[in-house]
């Protein structure tokens, strides 16, 4: 899975990625760079896995740090996502603004809950 992962991101044009620093907190992914909501649930439940197994410290901490990285990437899409777009907007557009913004603070979430199963916080 992580072989899937790390080919997803080699694939992508560098130009669409940006380091997470504090100048650029205002920085959103393209959507191309990011997992499926699919992909990040498998990952998810098999780092719970490793993690229970006891494990984890078997894989390099070079992959480790490289998916923390993109898991890092991921939760911060959806940091500065304003629930309500503009007051003057459309009905029907409000619902699919709010129906993508769900979708994007699902995969959010579950980054976040992939990059906890790689820690030691139990």
């Amino acid at each position: 899975l992580l072989d899937i992962i790390f080919e997803h991101e080699d694939e992508m044009v560098p130009e669409n990625f940006k380091l997470g620093t504090e100048e650029d907190d205002d920085f959103e992914p393209s959507p191309e760079t990011l997992l499926s909501l699919r992909k990040l649930e498998l990952l998810s439940a098999e780092a719970a896995k490793l993690k229970q197994m006891k494990v984890l410290n078997c894989i390099p901490q070079d992959r480790l740090v490289r998916l923390l990285n993109i898991l890092d990437r991921h939760i911060r899409d959806s940091v500065r996502l304003p629930l309500n777009p503009e007051p003057e907007t459309l009905e029907e557009e409000l619902y699919t603004y709010q129906k993508k913004a769900l979708a994007r603070m699902q995969v959010s979430a579950e980054a976040a809950i992939a990059s906890f199963s790689h820690s030691d916080v139990s």
